[in-house]
C-alpha cells in the first residue's frame, strides 16, 4: 500500500498524507489532508468513510479539482490505497494523543487511544436512501421551494449558479467556494442517490 501511495498519490497529498506534497502549492483546491480526517464524500451516518467511499473517489477522481480518475488501478490496488488513507488518519490520532500526554507529563494510555482511534475511524451505519420516484412537475416545484427556504440558496444562489456567499474557508482555513450546480460538475457522482447522500451527510470539512 505504501509503495502504491508513493507512486500515485504522494506528489500531491504528501508522503505522510498531510496534503503537503511537492505539487500542492500549485493546486486549487488544495490536496486533501488525510491526517485531519475531513473526507468529503462519505456514505455513513457518522462521517467516517468506508473503504468503498474512498475507492470510489480514487476510481472516479474529484471533478472540479486536480484529483484525476485512476481507471488503471484495479480494485485490489484501490482498496489498498483506501486502507492506507485511513491508516494516515489513525496514526495522526495516535500522534496527537502522544503529544497531549507529553504536554501533561503523562504516559499515553494505549487502550484508551486504541478505543479513540476505533471510534473516530470506524464507519457508522450507511445512510439509507429511500426509493426515489421519477420527478413530477409538482415534486420539482416543491423541491425548489425547499431549496430556497432551507439555506441552500444562501450559498449556491437562487438559481444554483454558485453566486451566493463567496467569502468562504474550509476547516483548515483554506479558501473555497460554493458549487455551481448548473454546470453538473459534482465532486461525487451526479446520480440521484449520490446527491441525496450529500444532502444528508454534507461535505465534511467544507462550509
Amino acid at each position: 500500500a505504501q509503495s502504491l501511495y508513493a507512486q500515485h498519490c504522494a506528489a500531491c497529498h504528501g508522503e505522510k498524507g498531510d496534503g503537503k506534497g511537492i505539487a500542492a502549492r500549485f493546486l486549487f483546491p488544495k490536496p486533501r489532508d488525510f491526517q485531519a480526517g475531513h473526507f468529503r464524500l462519505v456514505s455513513t451516518s457518522n462521517g467516517a468513510p468506508t473503504t468503498g467511499d474512498l475507492e470510489a473517489v480514487i476510481g472516479r477522481g474529484m471533478p472540479g479539482s486536480a484529483m484525476p480518475p485512476w481507471p488503471n488501478l484495479n480494485e485490489a490496488d484501490r482498496k489498498l490505497l483506501a486502507e492506507q488513507l485511513i491508516e494516515f488518519r489513525r496514526e495522526a490520532i495516535r500522534k496527537r494523543e502522544r503529544v497531549l500526554a507529553a504536554e501533561d507529563g503523562e504516559e499515553v494510555d494505549e487502550e484508551e487511544t486504541n478505543d479513540l482511534v476505533r471510534g473516530l475511524t470506524t464507519p457508522g451505519p450507511p445512510i439509507e436512501v429511500p426509493q426515489l420516484s421519477e420527478p413530477t412537475i409538482e415534486a420539482v416545484a416543491r423541491g425548489k421551494q425547499l431549496y430556497l427556504t432551507n439555506g441552500c440558496a444562501s450559498c449556491h444562489g437562487n438559481e444554483g449558479r454558485g453566486d451566493g456567499q463567496q467569502k468562504m474557508v474550509d476547516v483548515e482555513g483554506l479558501p473555497t467556494r460554493p458549487r455551481d450546480l448548473t454546470k453538473g460538475i459534482f465532486k461525487g457522482s451526479p446520480t440521484v442517490k449520490s446527491v441525496y447522500i450529500r444532502t444528508q451527510a454534507g461535505m465534511p470539512g467544507s462550509p
